[in-house]
């Protein structure tokens, strides 16, 4: 019975450090991403200098230092750490952290949404149709989808479009 607990235990534990493992390689790539939107910022803040606009120059490359710091940090800090940063920060200030959520949450939804409809529609068999609603699309006796003329109505039955 000791064997058996010894190996489950051993088992728990490569799980978990792979686990760890690929947490951290996520936590890596998703700092690599948000520094490019960092560096991306910071190239938009110098096509930005010569037209003139110093205020709106200066206020993007303080939000690229921003962005390129919460990269930094979330690179070099362990989940834990992280963890406990959010927790410190939604016991001080609970309507941000609420507010901040519900809005990530919005975004993300939308993005969902959206991707998810994109898909679909390349999804969709013969799929030479792009752009548009799924709405737009009419299923033709043989399963293919052809697009239809806004306005155009077909009857019940019928193979024929009339507009």
């Amino acid at each position: 019975m000791s064997d058996a607990k010894k190996v489950g235990s051993e088992l728990v534990g490569a799980a978990r450090d792979s686990a760890v493992s690929l947490i951290d390689a996520q936590r890596a790539r998703a700092a690599d991403q948000i520094t490019s939107i960092g560096d991306a910022l910071r190239r938009s803040a110098e096509s930005f200098e010569s037209t003139g606009a110093g205020g709106l120059v200066e206020y993007a490359n303080q939000a690229a230092d921003q962005v390129c710091g919460f990269a930094d940090t979330l690179r070099d800090r362990s989940w834990d750490e992280l963890a406990g940063d959010l927790e410190s920060f939604a016991r001080r200030y609970p309507m941000t952290f609420m507010a901040s959520a519900m809005s990530i949450g919005f975004v993300l939804g939308r993005f969902l949404l959206s991707s998810s409809e994109r898909t679909q529609r390349a999804g969709m068999s013969g799929a030479s149709y792009s752009g548009g609603r799924a709405s737009d699309m009419r299923r033709e006796a043989g399963g293919t989808n052809r697009p239809v003329a806004s306005g155009a109505r077909a009857e019940y039955g019928s193979s024929s479009v009339r507009e």
